[in-house]
């Protein structure tokens, strides 16, 4: 399986273009303040796959994302109206783990060179980790189950953990990214925690996680969560 080693530093990544993992891609580095990708200041996702939204598509499993940090960079001052980055993408991606990884408006150790956000309703922008896929009877669909999140600290995002989102689903309510387990992980300065949304959606995990500062984004109206769940047969401690 292909593995790439991102030596310590700061690497700019244009999100309109990211980075498409394939197939049992080992993607790491050297720890979430070592080595780091730092968004462009446009929108798009940093790390996701390729996908034909129209069909059909390969299955892309066991992909492993570790030890990295990943840098969102919004415009100063929020607006639902803004674009919006998305740190990484584990839609139509199973079987795959994300680990000991960073992601968020606010830089962290190498990257304190660059501007914070200057509040935290500027600092609520933007998506950590969306996971989802399309209904199994779909031309598109690809999977998108059984993906694994651990050690994951999102702090500054509009969406810490959010599974089939409707945003990237329509109709989000189609799909159901089951199995999804988020251990160990920590959401700060967002306005949903972790979220799954569409009836279908089931058999989730969502344990020892830590929640706090959820708040609206600057001009948002929108109900805050700290966890929201839609489906059924989850696990919550």
């Amino acid at each position: 399986f292909p593995s790439h080693d991102i030596p310590r530093g700061l690497y700019l990544v244009d999100p309109a273009i990211g980075i498409n993992v394939v197939t049992g891609l080992v993607l790491f580095g050297d720890g979430r303040l070592g080595s780091q990708l730092v968004a462009k200041e446009v929108g798009g996702t940093i790390i996701k796959r390729n996908f034909n939204p129209a069909g059909p598509n390969a299955y892309v499993n066991s992909v492993t994302i570790r030890d990295i940090g990943i840098i969102l960079r919004h415009p100063a001052t929020a607006n639902p109206a803004n674009y919006y980055q998305v740190a990484i993408q584990l839609r139509h991606i199973t079987r795959s783990l994300v680990q000991d990884v960073y992601i968020g408006n606010y830089p962290l150790g190498v990257s304190s060179g660059l501007t914070p956000p200057a509040t935290q309703a500027d600092g609520r922008q933007g998506y950590g980790v969306s996971i989802g896929s399309t209904s199994a009877g779909d031309p598109a669909y690809a999977g998108g189950e059984v993906n694994t999140c651990r050690r994951v600290m999102c702090s500054g995002v509009r969406f810490g953990f959010t599974i089939d989102n409707p945003t990237f689903n329509s109709p989000g309510y189609a799909s159901a990214a089951y199995s999804t387990v988020i251990d160990c992980c920590e959401v700060s300065i967002a306005e949903v925690g972790i979220s799954q949304y569409g009836q279908c959606g089931a058999g989730c995990t969502f344990s020892n996680n830590v929640i706090q500062s959820i708040d609206q984004m600057r001009g948002s109206s929108a109900t805050r969560y700290s966890l929201y769940l839609d489906g059924y047969e989850h696990f919550v401690s």
